[in-house]
């Protein structure tokens, strides 16, 4: 990675951790309170705020259900709307967990393990892409 990549990966891991520290302290939670929630510690939360570390593809979704806001926003920013703090905002078709659901339910152990690591490859990868994009529009 180049001097100027680096720069850019800085400033979107900083941006990141603006939004997580900003919606966390909308919500009146603390750095302890997300840390229970996504189960880690009070520590990587404070780096991921700081935009020092970044939390991983798994943790992502687990940070937005938290903070109750879309995954889009969290990662990508202004441009994509929040989404209402009713405990009842989903932004999953429930069609479609219902059909994860029962895959999950039908499958073998060992399988399921194969489908969540494809599911979280994909991820990775659609985030990859997202990078990329905001790559290309700092350039």
């Amino acid at each position: 990675m180049n001097e100027f990549e680096n720069d850019v990966r800085k400033q979107i891991d900083r941006a990141l951790g603006e939004r997580i520290r900003a919606r966390r302290k909308e919500l009146g939670m603390t750095q302890k309170d997300l840390a229970k929630e996504v189960n880690v510690s009070m520590a990587a939360v404070s780096l991921w705020e700081k935009g020092e570390s970044t939390p991983g593809a798994n943790k992502l979704e687990l940070i937005s259900n938290a903070l109750k806001c879309k995954l889009k926003w969290l990662v990508a920013g202004d441009d994509v709307e929040i989404w209402e703090t009713d405990e009842s905002a989903n932004p999953t078709d429930p069609d479609d967990l219902s059909k994860l659901r029962l895959i999950l339910d039908l499958i073998p152990e060992n399988k399921r393990k194969e489908v969540l690591a494809f599911a979280a490859q994909k991820l990775a990868e659609h985030f990859k892409n997202v990078e990329d994009g905001l790559y290309k529009i700092k350039k």
